[in-house]
């Protein structure tokens, strides 16, 4: 269970760090703060149902 949060926590704040430092460094605001999030938010998820689907496999 550790390991499905700190995929979450590092994918989306990971992502967010990265737009963030784009932002300031193009002084673009929020724009890539926002779409560095939400690419981390879907990596998240798919990074999840990797680890799921491979757990859910081994126990059958």
């Amino acid at each position: 269970m550790t390991q499905l949060g700190l995929i979450v926590v590092i994918c989306v704040f990971g992502c967010a760090y990265v737009g963030i430092y784009l932002d300031r460094r193009l002084n673009t605001a929020p724009l890539f703060a926002i779409i560095f999030i939400l690419l981390g938010i879907g990596s998240a998820f798919v990074s999840l149902y990797r680890t799921l689907e491979s757990y859910i496999k081994k126990r059958k």
